[in-house]
């Protein structure tokens, strides 16, 4: 089952293609006023991008409020938080001599040398922040800066996705950062409504992965404090 957000995704993309798109494709990609309709169909990979960048976003910042649940309300440690401390940038150093710092110019952070909710908390922060203002789009760096620290696997990631969502991004790009007449270019409307469905498509199983971070394991699989 796909979750509420990966659903609204869809409803929002469509909507898109209702309003941009031709109501039926032209085999041939001719038109009248092609360049109204390239106009169109630019916008559409524009706005789906955003959509997809978006719920991407939104998908993995929802696992950083459950992991945080998990651990402040019941002790439980997920492997979404283990990840975002792994993933956080953070030095891993060890505990330091003393419970107080030993100098005023050393206060600031120190509780973070000392307790482990500290530590997560500013994870998460730091993540949330970098997601919200950092990340600016669904390439492949992205998708690895986005889905590595809340937890999903590696070998979980579809290589052809990605290879396809870094087609994607180039695209993007290149309508928001050309002149109209060279974004148009070779644009075809249904070429850019199929490439938007089979990453939608695509994504679904990763919309499950993330969905797989909220299933309580047995007991014995967590570390609670």
């Amino acid at each position: 089952m796909e979750s509420p957000r990966y659903r609204e995704m869809i409803l929002n993309i469509e909507n898109l293609r209702k309003f941009l798109l031709p109501e039926n494709f032209d085999p041939t990609g001719n038109y009248e006023d092609s360049d109204r309709v390239c106009a169109l169909a630019l916008s559409f990979r524009v706005l789906s991008h955003a959509e997809v960048e978006s719920y991407l976003e939104d998908r993995a910042m929802s696992a950083t409020i459950q992991a945080w649940e998990a651990w402040s309300k019941y002790g439980i440690a997920t492997r979404t938080a283990l990840s975002l401390i792994a993933f956080s940038g953070t030095e891993m150093s060890a505990p330091p001599e003393t419970l107080q710092a030993k100098h005023p110019s050393q206060e600031k952070g120190w509780k973070e040398k000392i307790d482990i909710d500290s530590k997560l908390k500013s994870a998460i922060t730091k993540y949330n922040n970098h997601i919200k203002r950092k990340n600016h789009g669904v390439k492949e760096e992205n998708i690895l800066a986005i889905f590595l620290p809340i937890g999903i696997r590696p070998e979980r990631i579809d290589q052809t996705l990605l290879a396809d969502l870094n087609s994607f991004g180039e695209s993007r790009g290149l309508a928001a950062h050309s002149n109209t007449k060279r974004a148009q270019q070779g644009i075809d409307p249904k070429s850019e409504h199929d490439r938007v469905m089979s990453i939608t498509k695509a994504l679904i199983e990763l919309d499950r992965e993330i969905e797989n971070l909220f299933k309580k394991p047995r007991k014995a699989a967590y570390f609670s404090n």
